[in-house]
C-alpha cells in the first residue's frame, strides 16, 4: 500500500478474480503518482499487469497530474473464457430448402421472366441412395480465459449435437451423412429422413411446381392446369385433376377424377382406376376402371377395359382386351368409336417393321443381281471386280442378318399381341345410335338404341357377331347394326 501523507492508495480484488480496481482519491499528491507506483500496488495484491495494462494505467496517471482534482480508478479485467460453439447439422448446398419466389398476382407462365420456370420449381429434396446430404460438425473446443492474477479459466466445450438415428441415413466415422435409399428429404431439429413416398397436403400448382419423383406419390387436392406430375412407381391423387400431364411407372388411382378440357392426359405404367375422365388422352399398359363416365376421351388401353357401372361416350376407345361399360354412346347421338383387340402402338410398329423388312429384302435382292452380273463373267475375276465382290457379299450378308433379326423381333411381338388380344365389348345397358364397334377393316354402325346386356365378339370366321348371355348363340352383328367394310 502506497501512503502519502495520511492519503492511501490501494487496490481491491474481486471474489471471482476478475477485476481489480484501484482508487486514486482527492489530495493525493500528482508529482508523487507514477506509472510505477501503480503497478508496484498492483503487484503487491498479486495482479498481473501485462502491456495494455501498463498503458492504461499510464493513460489514468497522466490524466490525474494534469487535473488532481478530479478523482479518478484505475481497473484492470481478466479475460473471460469463450464457450465452445456447440455442434451442428450443415446440410449439402442441394440439400437445403429452396427459396421460393412467389408468382405475381395473375401472372402466368407466358408473363413470367424467362430465368424463372414456375411450374418447375419445387419445395421438395429430393435425394439417391449413396448422396452425402449434409455434415454432423463436431463442437468446438473453446478459449480458455485468464483472471487479474494470471491463473487460466478452463473454457467450457459446446454441446454435441445429437442426430436422431433412422434407417433411411447413416452417419460414417467422418460425420458425413449418407442416404440410405431415394425418397424426400425431411428435416426438423434433430431428425432427418428420407421418405420414399412423396406425400403432398395440398394442391399441385405454383407452391410445389412440377412432381417428379422416384417412387410413389400421394397428392391430396388435385393437379392444376399445365402442371406435370411424374412417378416412378405408383400415385394416387384425391383431388380433381384439371389439364396436366400424369405418368406412372406403375398404377395410377385418380379417386375424383380428371377433366382434361382436350389438353391433359395421363399414362399408367400398369393399370388407372379413376372416377371420371373428360376429354383426356389416356394409356395404360394394364387395365381401366371407370366408376361413372369416360367422355370424349382417346384412351389407349393395353389391357382391360372393366367398367361395368360406367358410360362411355364420345371418342374412341382402342383395347387390347375385352371391354366392359354400362353404356355406349349417348341419348345425344354422340358418335362413340370402338376398336376392338386393337393398339394403334401395334399397328405402327407392325407397319414400320414390314416396311423395314421389305426394304431389306429390296436391297438383298439388288445385291444378288449385283453378284450375278459379276458371276457371268466367267471364272477368272480382275482384282477390282474381286474387291468389289466380297464387298457385295459382306453388304448382303448383313442387310440378311438385319432381315432376319428384325423378322425374328417382329414374330415374338406378334405372337405376345395375339396372345393378349380379345375381340370383345360387353354393353350391360343400351347401345346408343352413332355409337361404332370397328374390328379391322369392318365397323358396325347402329343407326338406333339396341338394349343390353349384349356381348360383341367374333365368330369362328373371325367376323363381328354378338350373343345376350354367354349361353346363347352367336348372331350376325348385320342383325342389329349397318356393317361397313374397306379394303
Amino acid at each position: 500500500m502506497s501512503v502519502a501523507g495520511n492519503i492511501e492508495l490501494g487496490v481491491q480484488v474481486s471474489k471471482d478474480r476478475m477485476s481489480a480496481v484501484m482508487q486514486i482519491p482527492l489530495g493525493y499528491p500528482a508529482h508523487m503518482l507514477t506509472p510505477d507506483v501503480c503497478i508496484a500496488q498492483f503487484d503487491a495484491n498479486g495482479v498481473v499487469v501485462d502491456r495494455a495494462a501498463e498503458q492504461s494505467i499510464a493513460q489514468i496517471v497522466t490524466q490525474f497530474r494534469n487535473n488532481p482534482s478530479v478523482p479518478v480508478r484505475v481497473t484492470l479485467t481478466g479475460k473471460p473464457p469463450i464457450i465452445g460453439a456447440d455442434g451442428r447439422l450443415e446440410l449439402a448446398e442441394e440439400c437445403r430448402p429452396p427459396e421460393l419466389v412467389e408468382p405475381a398476382d395473375g401472372q402466368t407462365d407466358e408473363k413470367a421472366p424467362t430465368a424463372i420456370d414456375h411450374y418447375a420449381r419445387s419445395p421438395y429434396i429430393l435425394v439417391k441412395r449413396g448422396q452425402v446430404i449434409g455434415q454432423v460438425v463436431p463442437p468446438g473446443d473453446g478459449e480458455d480465459g485468464t483472471d487479474v492474477t494470471g491463473s487460466a479459466i478452463p473454457a467450457r466445450p459446446g454441446k454435441s449435437f445429437q442426430l436422431k438415428p433412422h434407417e433411411t441415413i447413416m452417419v460414417d466415422a467422418h460425420g458425413r451423412i449418407i442416404a440410405q435409399t431415394d425418397g424426400t428429404l425431411d428435416h426438423a431439429d434433430n431428425t432427418l429422413r428420407i421418405n420414399s413416398v412423396l406425400r403432398i397436403e395440398g394442391r399441385v400448382d405454383f407452391e410445389t411446381g412440377n412432381i417428379d419423383f422416384d417412387g410413389d406419390v400421394e397428392i391430396a387436392k388435385g393437379v392444376c392446369d399445365n402442371f406435370k406430375v411424374v412417378a416412378t412407381r405408383n400415385a394416387v391423387i384425391s383431388g380433381v385433376v384439371e389439364a396436366a400431364e400424369l405418368r406412372t411407372g406403375g398404377d395410377l388411382k385418380l379417386i375424383t377424377g380428371m377433366f382434361a378440357k382436350d389438353k391433359g392426359s395421363l399414362h399408367a405404367g400398369r393399370a388407372c382406376h379413376a372416377k371420371f375422365l373428360q376429354q383426356a388422352k389416356v394409356e395404360t399398359v394394364g387395365d381401366l376402371t371407370v366408376d361413372k363416365e369416360i367422355v370424349n376421351c382417346q384412351l389407349i388401353i393395353s389391357g382391360t377395359v372393366r367398367s361395368p357401372h360406367a358410360s362411355l361416350i364420345g371418342g374412341a376407345c382402342y383395347a387390347v382386351g375385352p371391354i366392359e361399360i354400362k353404356f355406349l354412346g349417348s341419348e345425344s347421338g354422340i358418335r362413340t368409336l370402338v376398336y376392338l383387340g386393337s393398339s394403334p402402338h401395334y399397328d405402327r410398329l407392325l407397319h414400320a417393321a414390314l416396311e423395314k423388312l421389305e426394304a431389306l429384302a429390296t436391297k438383298t435382292a439388288a445385291l444378288q443381281k449385283k453378284i450375278d452380273m459379276l458371276n457371268s463373267g466367267g471364272t477368272r475375276l480382275a482384282t477390282q471386280h474381286k474387291e468389289e465382290m466380297t464387298e457385295l457379299w459382306c453388304d448382303q450378308m448383313a442387310a440378311q442378318e438385319e432381315h432376319d433379326k428384325l423378322k425374328v423381333l417382329l414374330d415374338g411381338l406378334t405372337t405376345r399381341f395375339d396372345a393378349a388380344r380379345t375381340a370383345s365389348v360387353t354393353v350391360h345397358h343400351t347401345i346408343h345410335p352413332e355409337a361404332r364397334v370397328i374390328l379391322g377393316h369392318t365397323a358396325a354402325e347402329f343407326v338406333k338404341a339396341v338394349r343390353g346386356p349384349i356381348t360383341i365378339t367374333t365368330d369362328l370366321r373371325g367376323d363381328l357377331a354378338f350373343r345376350r348371355t354367354s349361353s346363347d348363340p352367336l348372331q350376325p352383328m348385320r342383325s342389329i347394326a349397318r356393317l361397313v367394310h374397306w379394303p
